[in-house]
């Protein structure tokens, strides 16, 4: 036995019950946090299994709780695991009632584990995958008030009906209609992707080279095969970094705002600029970044820097045009006024042609 190990017996017991919940230490600690309302590292649980420490007394009460043992059998006083209190045993009632509820749901809409974890997470903005779901289904693990609601609310049913009190779930016809919402994101989706690609006369593996090169992601050609054909849209991250490549907006190419739900004003105006027009202006504002960019580091100011003194060159208050502002021109994201444009050529003293990529001459 190592000589660090000091408390082997706890250790022991402690892996123990861990495993028999089914639950990996990260997931321990969520659990942990939603019961007692206490946060806890990672690294404590794994001290806590290499037998290098020992919870205080309050602790290893809460922990014995969780885990449905007595804190004697915890620390390894006793052989036997200790009847469960009827606190205890309800609970575990609850939670098994809660994952057959889930799973009967799950399979109502028709989509596995994996699936109903991505939906969930781009619904409502939360990291969810697999192995939460499967603890769900089997018993093993029961989310918290705030995330049963929204599970709730994902499957259209009541929180009593999840929790096994109600026998009605008071279906509604929504959730099928964000699936179909979805799908029509998908294919708006990759219906523009397709048609700005062969704008530029760009083959699909053409794509992945630029993007690659771009943003050092690794991108294959099924992937934009898949965006293309509707089957698959990509995260909000990468949505973005799309969005930036064809210099457009992302509601015009996506057709959504920010919360996913279809935005038919934005479809209508993309319908009103031709892709030749996107590609036009985006020429311009790319080139108009690049020189602002330039003139600033020559400078040898930050983006925070050349926003505090466009403020004070111009007498307007702090922040007017702020750092993000900056960066918006810079990556070819937004245009600017054409008097903003004016001021900017006067702090950098070149002209307004030169800053359009217009003209070759600086001073003209």
């Amino acid at each position: 036995m190592p000589k660090d190990v000091i408390y082997p017996e706890f250790a022991a017991r402690f892996k123990e019950c861990r495993e028999r919940l089914g639950l990996k230490q990260k997931e321990l600690t969520e659990l942990f946090k939603e019961r007692t309302g206490f946060g806890l590292y990672r690294s404590s649980i794994t001290r806590y299994e290499l037998g290098n420490r020992l919870p205080y007394r309050k602790r290893l009460e809460q922990w014995a709780k969780i885990f449905g043992v007595s804190v004697s059998y915890l620390v390894g006083r006793e052989e036997s695991v200790s009847t469960q209190t009827e606190e205890q045993g309800t609970f575990i009632i609850k939670v098994k009632i809660f994952g057959e509820r889930f799973k009967e749901c799950r399979k109502r809409l028709g989509l596995s584990q994996q699936m109903i974890a991505d939906h969930f997470s781009k619904r409502y903005g939360h990291t969810s995958h697999y192995g939460q779901i499967m603890n769900y289904e089997k018993g093993r693990h029961m989310p918290s008030t705030r995330r049963l609601k929204q599970w709730a609310e994902f499957f259209n049913v009541s929180v009593n009906y999840l929790l096994g009190i109600a026998h009605n779930p008071h279906e509604k016809q929504d959730d099928r209609g964000y699936m179909e919402k979805y799908r029509e994101q998908r294919q708006i989706f990759g219906a523009r992707v397709k048609e700005l690609r062969e704008q530029r006369g760009l083959s699909q593996k053409d794509m992945v080279s630029l993007f690659s090169k771009r943003y050092g992601d690794t991108l294959s050609f099924a992937n934009i095969r898949d965006y293309e054909d509707g089957k698959h849209m990509p995260k909000k991250a990468l949505r973005e970094k799309w969005a930036e490549i064809f210099g457009v907006p992302l509601s015009c190419l996506m057709g959504i705002t920010i919360n996913g739900r279809l935005d038919r004003i934005a479809i209508q105006r993309m319908e009103k600029t031709s892709t030749a027009q996107c590609i036009e202006q985006l020429k311009k504002r790319s080139a108009l970044g690049a020189r602002i960019k330039l003139c600033r580091k020559r400078l040898g100011l930050t983006q925070e820097g050349l926003s505090a003194l466009f403020c004070a060159f111009c007498g307007l208050r702090k922040n007017t045009i702020s750092q993000n502002t900056i960066s918006s021109y810079e990556c070819g994201l937004k245009m600017p006024t054409s008097t903003t444009l004016e001021q900017f050529a006067a702090i950098f003293k070149v002209s307004v042609e030169w800053l359009l990529g217009v003209s070759a001459d600086e001073k003209n």
